[in-house]
């Protein structure tokens, strides 16, 4: 989704990130729905998939 924005746009939520300092992929986000869907030992955690970004509201 974010892969079209402009640097301006990607370039401060890119710096709100914890660790990695980077924007996730298509794929990684993929891998982490499996793994959900998969794993019987995952009970009703919450799993964030925002890499620690914390939006402001306008």
């Amino acid at each position: 989704m974010m892969a079209g924005a402009p640097p301006r746009v990607r370039d401060p939520l890119i710096e709100m990130t914890q660790f990695p300092k980077r924007l996730g992929n298509a794929e990684e986000f993929a891998e982490t729905a499996a793994h959900i869907v998969k794993c019987s030992y995952l009970n009703g955690e919450t799993i964030r998939l925002d890499a620690s970004i914390r939006m402001q509201p306008r």
